[in-house]
């Protein structure tokens, strides 16, 4: 039994348990404001009169028990207001007509319309009978009407016969009487007696089938739910799979480029410390002035503390610090851009991914980071809550680096501690002793080739050095290679989490497709022909 609240659903179960000679102390109460809070069964004469709370009562929780209750009836007694249908009408299309998409059958054809509390239609029922009778015949012709007039398109409904709408008044002037006898100057004109008429025509149907029919519509609209769900949470995690491939084609272009500027930017120390040497070994070979040919050759013996050759280290060491603190920032935006985007925040709502992004921007660096940490600080909480949580914080700690690049001086204590290391592994070449004799012969020649091999030999270990550092002082590409180390195992982090939902929208979309061939066979047993859908299309999900 449903209908809006304050329609007189409580009061009626009421008369019938009444009528039925139930101990007054078991009669449910009635009260002005919304009283019914779930569905309450009552067994009367046989059948079992479930009383649900009403549609439009504002309450979200009774709303949805009264919706919850309506697919597991056989019949349906749905009643009106003397002013009949009020508000929204979603509710009564949805008892009356269903919902194919969402598998609620329409409850139409055994649906019992009533009219209540007919007493305030309008005459009264003991001095006026006649015009009475007439004002509950014309009600009720006019609800079949504006069933009829107001069907959704496409239902198919039929027509609503006046004589299925019943007009009753199942407490009389809302006396509340407790006992049979308190209802029998009455009933010659409350319609109860009619309406237990129509409840013996319908019972024979009820005994046939109505346990089948309880099944299988209440069986669909739960399994219709059951889809519903399945099929939001594929939805879900095949959002966040394509969501993470995206993430994690933003990493690995970061990380190319980041790769890509550590080798670019070896390379180019390694070429102009070799190119160096290479210069002064040339000119010590070709200058023929002994003197000078003498001050070539030991200054080339001592290249590693050659001025020059610092001035070159240094110009490299702030391009190099430059273009990598370019990238972090190129880094940090694609991160930003794609972590902050609408697509990602709903398809991630719970991890808080970037909270407030301004607040990276626009501030001195100091104030920058300290902010970031305090509101990273929160965004930690929430992600906290949700199993992405803490690879969406890794990747978002790019937001909050620090971004300041090394400084000169580190770079002159390296290229001096770079000396040391290859003068202890015995690196360091005699270029006097060679270049001091210019007599070509092929032994003086040989030797000299031996000079320059060595020469790039020591060049490139002592480029390698200042760009990789050493235990005791970080080289600059080091940081970088940190960085790259960083986005690799976020690279790898991002897979394995994609991968999880992939298998659970693989393992989804098995479930989707069992669910789909129950309701197709709940369908076939009711007739009805999927929505939308050939039998075959909806079992294989197509």
């Amino acid at each position: 039994m449903c209908g809006d609240y304050n329609t007189g659903k409580s009061s009626f179960i009421r008369r019938q348990l009444v009528d039925a000679e139930t101990d007054p102390d078991e009669l449910p109460a009635v009260a002005a404001m919304p009283q019914t809070a779930e569905p309450t069964s009552y067994e009367i004469d046989g059948l079992v009169f479930v009383d649900t709370p009403g549609f439009q009562s504002g309450r979200k929780a009774h709303h949805a028990a009264a919706h919850s209750a309506v697919p597991d009836a056989a019949a349906v007694l749905y009643l009106f207001p003397p002013n009949l249908v009020v508000g929204k009408r979603d509710d009564l299309d949805l008892v009356l007509d269903g919902d194919p998409e969402r598998h609620l059958q329409g409850k139409l054809d055994r649906t019992v319309l009533i009219i209540n509390r007919s007493d305030q239609i309008g005459p009264d029922p003991f001095d006026a009978p006649e015009e009475f009778a007439l004002r509950c015949a014309r009600k009720r012709m006019e609800l079949a009407q504006a069933l009829d007039r107001t069907a959704p398109p496409g239902s198919g409904r039929p027509p609503v016969d006046p004589d299925r709408v019943v007009c009753v008044s199942a407490d009389p002037y809302g006396f509340q009487g407790s006992r049979r006898e308190h209802f029998d100057p009455h009933r010659h004109w409350d319609g109860m007696d009619v309406l237990a008429e129509a409840l013996e025509e319908l019972r024979p149907s009820l005994d046939a089938n109505g346990v089948d029919l309880s099944v299988l519509h209440g069986g669909l609209a739960r399994f219709g739910a059951v889809l519903r769900n399945a099929e939001a949470e594929e939805r879900v995690a095949r959002e966040r799979a394509e969501q993470l491939d995206r993430l994690r084609a933003d990493v690995v272009d970061r990380l190319r480029e980041g790769l890509a500027i550590r080798q670019v930017r070896a390379t180019r120390l390694t070429d102009l410390v070799v190119e160096f040497l290479d210069r002064g070994l040339g000119r010590a070979l070709r200058n023929g002035n002994p003197e000078e040919r003498k001050a070539l050759a030991e200054r080339l013996d001592r290249w590693t503390e050659d001025p020059d050759l610092q001035a070159v280290v240094e110009q490299w060491w702030a391009e190099s610090a430059d273009e990598i603190t370019v990238w972090r920032r190129r880094t940090a935006h694609s991160f930003r851009r794609r972590l902050g985007s609408k697509a990602f925040a709903r398809t991630f709502p719970q991890t808080g991914a970037v909270e407030d992004l301004s607040l990276l921007n626009g501030h001195p660096r100091r104030e920058r980071r300290r902010k970031a940490a305090r509101g990273f600080g929160r965004v930690g909480a929430l992600i906290g809550k949700a199993a992405d949580g803490p690879l969406i914080a890794r990747v978002a700690t790019w937001l909050g680096r620090s971004l300041e690049p090394a400084t000169l001086t580190r770079g002159a204590v390296l290229m001096a501690r770079a000396g040391m290391v290859l003068q202890v592994a015995g690196s360091a070449v005699d270029v006097y002793t060679l270049v001091r004799n210019v007599k070509e012969d092929q032994e003086l020649a040989r030797g000299r080739l031996a000079v320059s091999v060595a020469l790039r030999e020591s060049g490139a270990r002592w480029a390698e050095v200042i760009t990789d550092g050493t235990e005791d002082e970080p080289g600059l590409l080091s940081g970088l290679d940190g960085d790259c180390e960083e986005l690799s195992a976020r690279v790898k982090e991002i897979d394995e989490r994609a991968a999880v939902y992939t298998r659970t929208t693989d393992a989804l979309r098995d479930r989707i497709g069992t669910i789909r061939e129950v309701i197709a066979d709940a369908l076939a047993h009711l007739g009805h022909e999927p929505v939308g859908h050939s039998a075959r299309q909806y079992t294989e999900g197509e």
